[in-house]
């Protein structure tokens, strides 16, 4: 076997929230098991949630967070503490300065490349600063980053439109008006943060070196094919979930459910989850042809992650296309 400097390293840093951390550690293993060198970035109280649920494969490096310098409570680190605008506004501040120490972790660890979150378009800067490639990692499907796309080539719309159409997709796809945020709800400050993270998100994306997806080929075919027409190289290599063989700690796959208004982003009513789930789980054709369709996409995952699946070749294949890239560096 080959040294440790033979090896890829990569060096993988999610956002804080349970929905992005989930995947991407889920994710961070798969490369390890596929034998690269796997360092996991994050600070001290996430990290606590994260240990349980990797192994040795994993390296955790640990970076503080800056929570009293953005007034912040002792130990918010997540956005599941957040309990205000005021502090959704600041975390998002804090976690843009973490732009110096993931700086001085590049320097010090100097990895092959990085897999970063969308919400972190500032390390593209960093990266490239330091030589080392970063790829993006999407908590989203292609469909949702592509219908995303749609939207914004819609020209919105007068107030008697109550339905739309987003155009250019494979599939027709009718959306309610009632269905768009409206900015003009959120406050100055709020919205503001949004845009200019959004801004940056999509500029640092074009200048990546491509993106990880959690998702498979099969599931998505018109819409990964459409994702790469419009923003270059991705690489679909989930349903990351699936590396969990065995049942694992639940701290870190316990759904949070976090409202910064009520009123603009209501939990989703009761009655509307027991009648979506009668609908899944009740007689009839229909909830039988549910269930079948729930079943075959069930296999189609499983049969993706295994060994020849669409999802285990594209793991393989960017892996030797990186380690070809080191031999030459």
């Amino acid at each position: 076997m080959g040294s440790k400097a033979d090896h890829l390293h990569m060096l993988f840093f999610p956002f804080m929230a349970q929905g992005h951390m989930l995947p991407m550690v889920d994710m961070a293993k798969i490369f390890a098991a596929h034998g690269a060198r796997v360092t996991l970035l994050t600070t001290p109280v996430n990290a606590t949630i994260i240990r349980p649920n990797i192994d040795d494969s994993v390296h955790l490096h640990i970076i503080p967070f800056p929570s009293a310098e953005f007034s912040l409570p002792d130990g918010c680190e997540n956005v599941s503490f957040i309990h205000s605008n005021n502090q959704h506004i600041n975390f998002m501040k804090a976690t843009s300065s973490l732009c110096h120490p993931f700086d001085s972790v590049l320097r010090d660890l100097r990895p092959d490349c990085v897999v970063t979150d969308i919400y972190f378009p500032w390390t593209n800067h960093v990266a490239i600063a330091r030589g080392i490639l970063r790829l993006v990692f999407h908590g989203t499907s292609n469909f949702a980053f592509c219908a995303k796309w749609a939207f914004e080539q819609c020209r919105l719309l007068n107030d008697k439109v109550e339905s739309f159409v987003l155009p250019n997709l494979p599939h027709r796809i009718e959306m309610l008006k009632t269905q768009v945020l409206d900015c003009n709800n959120l406050a100055r400050m709020q919205t503001e943060i949004v845009m200019k993270t959004a801004n940056e998100a999509k500029e640092g994306q074009s200048k990546s070196y491509g993106a990880l997806m959690n998702s498979f080929y099969e599931l998505e075919s018109e819409y990964v094919d459409l994702y790469c027409k419009l923003n270059g190289r991705a690489w679909n290599v989930g349903p990351v979930s699936l590396c969990n063989k065995e049942v694992i700690n639940n701290s870190i796959r316990e759904p949070k459910v976090y409202t910064s208004n009520a009123k603009l982003r209501p939990i989703v009513e009761a009655s509307a989850v027991t009648t979506a789930i009668r609908r899944l789980m009740g007689d009839g054709i229909e909830a039988e042809k549910r269930r079948r369709r729930a079943k075959e996409l069930g296999e189609m995952a499983k049969r993706a992650v295994d060994k020849g699946g669409s999802s285990y070749e594209e793991i393989g294949n960017l892996m030797h296309e990186l380690m070809e890239r080191k031999k030459h560096v």
